[in-house]
């Protein structure tokens, strides 16, 4: 069972890396003497605001951090420290940004996340948490339809989720995130390392979608709701054994999930609406128990029950049998 959430701020040392502002189309690229920030929705990559920085002699701990907590862009050394916000400013004490989205995912995973090593061990227990942190906040949460060049490996983990693929899927996702996105998840229309993992062509969209419709899919591995109720864990990864999604919103409420060894665990609900709920669970998973937490009432439920769930109530599933 997982505990404790892994932080998410990924991080480089490397001169010139670049990450994006969470929330925000802006780029900043960063060097030991000076900043760079571009808007990636402009295909000039035209730069906007150039930051230069002090520097005697050479750095040996020049880092670019992207707090995906926080919402901001951290640059530090021996010689500077100091914090770029969705607006640009540049500030020394750190400002977390309004409006996020709490929604989390979580694998258990504990590594250092600095984004060469990231990107070589290509571990989607890795990459998952980080892509829906960032494309959940990202500014363009509109649908994309072009199935061309590289959103035609956006298409195939479509396909894969759709047809109920799950040991295809996180191939397709490794895919799409070695073509389509620098070590930093900053996502792009060109295959710039000439990887043949799609065929080249122009498209008319912004790469922003990459992230926010990757975010979209990734959330629907774990957590679905549509008219026939609320799925948990529908396409659930295998390398994906063990996990936690925190905070996620629906029509009816805020759930978390916990899930070990591939079965669910637990399962949270802070209700917001008076609804008759169907909870949808794969695999051959027959009663459960339900408690309600401010009554302290507890029943034993067969999953082809529904819940009589009233708002500002926190309802406790638990103790799952096959």
């Amino acid at each position: 069972m997982i505990r404790i959430l892994e932080r998410l701020r990924p991080f480089s040392h490397q001169p010139g890396a670049a990450c994006l502002i969470p929330t925000t189309s802006y780029v900043v690229q960063a060097f030991p003497s000076k900043l760079l920030i571009y808007d990636l929705e402009d295909s000039s990559h035209k730069v906007v605001k150039e930051i230069p920085l002090k520097v005697e002699g050479f750095l040996k701990q020049f880092t670019l951090l992207q707090d995906l907590e926080g919402g901001f862009v951290s640059c530090f050394s021996e010689a500077y420290s100091f914090f770029i916000l969705p607006n640009l400013d540049v500030v020394e004490k750190r400002v977390k940004s309004e409006g996020l989205s709490n929604e989390r995912l979580s694998f258990g995973m504990h590594k250092k996340q600095e984004v060469e090593a990231l990107r070589a061990r290509l571990d989607v227990r890795e990459l998952l948490p980080l892509w829906f942190q960032l494309g959940s906040n990202c500014p363009l949460q509109e649908e994309s339809r072009e199935k061309r060049g590289v959103f035609s490996l956006l298409e195939a983990c479509r396909q894969s989720i759709a047809e109920n693929h799950p040991e295809k899927t996180a191939a397709h996702f490794e895919r799409l995130f070695v073509a389509g996105f620098s070590s930093f998840f900053v996502p792009r229309l060109q295959d710039c390392e000439h990887r043949a993992l799609f065929e080249p062509c122009a498209v008319e969209q912004s790469p922003l979608l990459l992230l926010s419709e990757g975010a979209r899919l990734i959330r629907s591995l774990f957590f679905k709701e549509d008219e026939q109720g609320i799925h948990i864990l529908p396409h659930l990864l295998p390398q994906c054994a063990a996990g936690k999604m925190m905070h996620m919103h629906s029509d009816i409420g805020i759930f978390d999930i916990e899930w070990s060894k591939k079965a669910i665990k637990k399962v949270v609900l802070r209700a917001t609406r008076e609804v008759e709920l169907k909870l949808i669970f794969v695999g051959s998973i027959k009663s459960y128990r339900l408690r309600q937490m401010q009554s302290k009432s507890v029943i034993k439920n067969r999953v082809d029950q529904l819940i009589s769930i009233e708002p500002k109530k926190v309802y406790h599933l638990d103790c799952f049998q096959k």
